[in-house]
């Protein structure tokens, strides 16, 4: 494996199945990506490829051969900041996306695969809690946050923002 540094902390080498597999992140693309390559070091092939970063795996099914992760700035419309659930196959490209709340997901995955405890907020939405299926499927509310107390108070949340930067073009995203 040729050695591409990643500036991102966390594991960015997963050995799978005895060392017959390995998952890499790396930022060779200039996006922090996944590639699956074989126990001698040579690519197989890329797992994640496009314009958004891979933020860390949370989850490797070696017996279905997927693995669960979460990611930045992959949909249209969504605060690139914001971190949602995606999974895709060891074996051939596409990225599923599992979290459609536009929000700050993690998530818990149970040990058959099956289920995922997903908690998910933003800096202006409450936090919820769900239990979902391995395809994203909302199976059950578990908790949601009650604010009515702490708004009775006056609290108000954060308020998030977009401008344009000086270039007329690139999106900053805020919260005040």
């Amino acid at each position: 494996i040729e050695p591409y540094i990643s500036s991102w902390s966390g594991e960015s080498l997963h050995i799978l199945n005895e060392g017959k597999d390995l998952i890499w992140l790396s930022e060779r693309s200039g996006w922090k990506q996944m590639y699956l390559y074989d126990g001698e070091g040579n690519l197989k092939n890329q797992i994640t490829d496009n314009y958004f970063v891979v933020g860390g795996i949370q989850r490797i099914d070696t017996a279905a051969r997927v693995v669960y992760f979460n990611g930045y700035g992959r949909e249209p419309n969504v605060h690139p900041y914001y971190s949602l659930m995606y999974k895709s196959s060891f074996d051939k490209q596409g990225v599923t996306l599992i979290t459609k709340e536009p929000a700050n997901h993690s998530m818990a995955m149970s040990k058959s695969n099956k289920f995922f405890v997903n908690t998910y907020s933003t800096v202006d939405i409450a936090p919820k809690i769900v239990l979902r299926d391995a395809s994203g499927n909302v199976i059950m509310d578990l908790e949601m946050v009650d604010l009515t107390e702490l708004l009775k108070t006056g609290w108000k949340p954060a308020e998030t923002f977009i401008i344009k930067a000086r270039d007329g073009i690139t999106d900053l995203y805020g919260v005040m």
